[in-house]
């Protein structure tokens, strides 16, 4: 009767932890989609505004202008030096 009553003990045992087990399973593949789900949401975002056209906006919102003249520098140039 000892060995029956073992067997059946050690099956409920491992149904208990298959079922914790399965738990887990669930709850990382629900991170898993959330995350999956803000990362789609991310690169939307990026590719909307990185678009030629969005920068092209903000471009005229800040009146940036483009430059005429572009004066390049040594790194041996003095430009700011105190007396």
């Amino acid at each position: 009767m000892l060995p029956l009553g073992l067997l059946f003990s050690l099956n409920v045992f491992l149904s208990i932890g298959s079922s914790s087990q399965g738990a887990q399973i669930i709850d990382v593949e629900r991170k898993i989609k959330i995350l999956e789900d803000e990362n789609r949401q991310l690169t939307q975002t990026l590719v909307i505004k990185t678009s030629l056209t969005k920068v092209s906006e903000r471009v005229e919102e800040l009146n940036l202008v483009r430059p005429t003249q572009v004066v390049y520098l040594n790194k041996s140039d003095t430009f700011a030096k105190l007396p």
